[in-house]
C-alpha cells in the first residue's frame, strides 16, 4: 500500500501526457539528476505536458502538469500544476504547486516548485527545478537535467 501513492502518481502524469492533444513542444521528457536535503543523490524523470487553456494564457503564461520521478528506493514522486512564462525567447521560469514525497522516510503531503530553462538546442533545454515541502515530512528536493520537447 505504501508504494501504490507513489506509482499511481507516477502513471496519472504518464497517462496524461500520452492521452492530452498534444503537438510540437507540447510534451517534454527530462533526464537528470536529483539531490535530496539528506544528502541522497540520485537520477530521475520529469514527463511534463503543457496544457491548452486560453482563460490562463494572460501575459503568455502557460498551463502544465509535470510528474517527477526520482529513480531512488522510498518511493519518491512529484505532481505538480505549473504556470510556466518565456522570457527572453528561449529561456522560462515557473512556479507550481502538487502532492509528493520525496524524503525517503518521509510521507506524501503537499510541495511547491520553482523552475527554470533555457535552450541549448532546438528541442533541448537545460532545466533546474527546486521542490519543497508545504506540509511537514515531505522532503525537499533539487533537480538539473536536460530537457527534451517532443
Amino acid at each position: 500500500m505504501r508504494h501504490l501513492i507513489p506509482t499511481l502518481a507516477a502513471s496519472i502524469g504518464l497517462v496524461l501526457a500520452s492521452i492530452l492533444p498534444a503537438s510540437a513542444y507540447d510534451t517534454s521528457v527530462s533526464g537528470g539528476i536529483f539531490t535530496q536535503k539528506g544528502g541522497d543523490t540520485t537520477a530521475g524523470i520529469i514527463v511534463t505536458q503543457r496544457l491548452r487553456s486560453r482563460s490562463v494564457h494572460v501575459s503568455g503564461l502557460r498551463t502544465q502538469i509535470s510528474a517527477q520521478v526520482p529513480l531512488a528506493t522510498g518511493g519518491r514522486y512529484a505532481v505538480t500544476a505549473e504556470l510556466r512564462k518565456s522570457i527572453l525567447g528561449s529561456t522560462y521560469i515557473g512556479a507550481g504547486a502538487g502532492i509528493g514525497k520525496l524524503d525517503r522516510n518521509g510521507k506524501s503531503g503537499a510541495l511547491y516548485d520553482i523552475l527554470a530553462g533555457t535552450r541549448l538546442m532546438r528541442h533541448l533545454y537545460l532545466e533546474g527545478r527546486l521542490n519543497s515541502e508545504i506540509t511537514a515530512k515531505v522532503g525537499h528536493s533539487a533537480f538539473l537535467g536536460v530537457t527534451y520537447f517532443l
